[in-house]
């Protein structure tokens, strides 16, 4: 009797340890797994964050969005007397965030004896694609226009008086739009139209008409 008891108690404890060994093998499995997939899970999580900034770094904007140019045309006067535009040429330089450009300019117009003005100004305008390398841009300038005229010298009683030169700085608002063809993805031509608006005492309107190109960096 007291051998099939021990024999009983030794089953029963090798049924423990049995058990025992089997659970930590469970535990340990799943364990292991769960680190396992985690690290797969991150991995390909890095990776599609890496193709990602890759797409979105090669999106976007302007692969070359600064631009420098040079201006050339004519401004007709829309009021009565010497037409202070006439022939013009000038600079600009200008700067894309995606399709919004901002940019500046100087232009001198040599007009009619004895007027002459130069502007100086700031515009902003939007490109909208109309064909492949041809975009069209309405735009709005604005800035400082300054009127120069002579004044000749003159006889007054057999004297000779000296003349001189008088100017004067207005505020000039300018709508307009502008077409302009991508040569190649460094060069640019085109051409320009703007009703300009001088802010004087009285109103002073006209109307340009420009080529331009230039380079893109």
């Amino acid at each position: 009797m007291r051998i099939s008891v021990c024999s009983v108690v030794l089953a029963f404890a090798a049924c423990l340890v049995a058990s025992s060994s089997f659970a930590q093998d469970e535990t340990v499995d799943p364990e292991a797994g769960d680190v396992g997939t985690p690290q797969t899970a991150s991995a390909e999580t890095s990776t599609e964050g890496d193709a990602s900034a890759a797409d979105g770094g090669s999106t976007g904007g302007r692969a070359k969005p600064i631009s420098a140019g040079l201006f050339l045309g004519y401004g007709i006067s829309l009021e009565d007397g010497p037409n202070p535009w006439g022939f013009g040429f000038g600079v600009r330089g200008g700067y894309n965030i995606d399709a919004i450009y901002l940019g500046v300019r100087f232009l001198y117009y040599i007009g009619e004896d004895p007027v002459s003005i130069w502007e100086l100004g700031i515009e902003g305008g939007y490109d909208v694609a109309v064909a492949e390398n041809f975009v069209l841009r309405p735009q709005l300038g604005l800035g400082i226009a300054n009127i120069s005229a002579s004044i000749p010298d003159f006889t007054v009683m057999g004297t000779t008086v000296g003349g001189g030169s008088v100017s004067s700085s207005e505020f000039y608002l300018a709508p307009g739009v502008s077409g302009l063809y991508d040569v190649t993805d460094s060069v640019f031509v085109g051409a320009e139209a703007r009703f300009k608006i001088v802010l004087a005492d009285e109103t002073v309107k006209a109307i340009t008409l420009l080529a331009t190109g230039g380079m893109r960096f």
